[in-house]
């Protein structure tokens, strides 16, 4: 019997529900999820799962064999870690911690993969393993990172890796993904330009690092419109700029800040370099001193094309054709789960939350994730794990689920 069956014979996510809003009144912050850490192992444990817990900080991992044999091993992704934002969604179970909000889902993206553990631990008529990953620090970003250095895939090893992440102004229950690039590499840098200061009313006899600064922006936007592909979406923002104590005053020091976002690795690189080489032309026009710190946070999140086919035909299986959308355009956002797919093929794909003014925006005080939701997505985990590791062939797709 197909695993998704399970879902016309138990229709209850009370417990789902309950979960997830249990966690979304107790957010806690990248690296700092020790509470939902320690929820989320209690409840698999509660299953008759072993669970692993500390990976890669506060990482929680179970894995489950099939009752079938040998077969894939597989593993399924869901974040813990919430926002420094203050809530303003008005919820009976917002948040119990002033200035900490699950602003992105990963409250209910956790509820989902623990409901699609317990219904898979009750029938696991399937061949292979099933590794369920309860990520910390999504937002850093770096926890797929430092789960990855702790060993995550040694200890655990999966054929491939698969996530889903909630999206509102994408059509309620829409599943949409798309081969290649889907989310884009995000880096940070930090540059500090140290001049000379003294009285705003003799100029001449400072090196002001505030036109220095505004200088350097104005440069960096220009050469990175005019030197990157056009075709290949990138951009570079300055996000803060901070200089000065008073009216009178000339500051010795200013700081710049911001990020970088490509869907193209050469354009991430050239970037970069425009950002050193604009850095020494302005030491040399205008006699400051610049410091530039870069730092590359995520890569691409770069999805395999056959498992971006296997997603798109377990979408259509759960919600049809007509809600189904194969080519989602690309996005400038960053996610973390590019890590683990630069180590294993796999698949990011999202669920809609629905458009118009209901569904707030990602990280906005006002957002909060729609449990109607849930089941869609725990029927697209089991659809998957069916497809994957059972006999179901969806579609009549003849794709091997072993890659090299």
């Amino acid at each position: 019997m197909m695993l998704v069956n399970s879902l016309e014979r138990d229709s209850d996510f009370s417990q789902a529900l309950a979960w997830r809003h249990d966690f979304h009144a107790h957010p806690e912050l990248a690296y700092k999820e020790h509470r939902t850490a320690q929820r989320i192992a209690q409840v698999l444990t509660s299953f008759g799962l072993d669970v692993t817990t500390g990976i890669g900080g506060t990482g929680v991992v179970a894995a489950l064999n099939g009752s079938l044999g040998k077969g894939p091993s597989i593993g399924l992704r869901a974040e813990m870690d919430a926002l420094p934002i203050m809530e303003n969604s008005g919820r009976p179970y917002a948040s119990k911690n002033p200035g900490c909000m699950h602003a992105c889902g990963h409250d209910g993206h956790a509820a989902m993969l623990l409901e699609t553990a317990r219904r898979l631990k009750a029938n696991a008529d399937f061949a292979g393993t099933v590794t369920f990953i309860f990520q910390p620090a999504e937002e850093v970003p770096g926890g797929a990172r430092s789960m990855l250095e702790d060993g995550i895939l040694e200890q655990f090893p999966c054929d491939s890796l698969w996530s889903i992440h909630n999206f509102p102004g994408v059509p309620f229950g829409t599943i949409a993904t798309r081969p290649g690039a889907f989310t884009a590499a995000a880096d940070t840098f930090d540059i500090l330009i140290e001049g000379a200061g003294g009285h705003a009313g003799l100029p001449h006899l400072t090196i002001d690092p505030i036109v220095a600064g505004t200088d350097f922006i104005s440069g960096l936007y220009k050469h990175v419109a005019r030197r990157t592909d056009s075709t290949q979406s990138a951009l570079c923002s300055v996000t803060r700029f901070e200089a000065g104590s008073g009216f009178n005053i000339v500051p010795v020091t200013a700081r710049l800040q911001g990020t970088v976002r490509a869907l193209h690795e050469p354009s991430r690189q050239l970037i970069e370099d425009i950002i050193t080489r604009q850095a020494a032309a302005i030491e040399m026009a205008s006699g400051v001193k610049i410091t530039v710190e870069y730092i590359k946070r995520a890569p691409i999140t770069f999805n395999d094309a056959k498992a971006a086919e296997i997603s798109i035909a377990c979408g259509r299986a759960v919600v049809g054709d007509d809600h189904v959308i194969p080519n989602m355009p690309a996005t400038l956002g960053a996610e973390d789960f590019s890590f683990f797919l630069n180590e294993r093929p796999g698949c990011w794909t999202m669920i809609g939350q629905g458009v118009g003014d209901a569904p707030a925006k990602l990280h906005t005080p006002e957002y909060d994730f729609n449990d109607d939701i849930i089941p869609i997505g725990v029927r697209y985990w089991l659809t998957l794990i069916d497809h994957l590791l059972g006999s179901r062939d969806l579609n009549d797709l003849s794709i091997s689920t072993s890659w090299t």
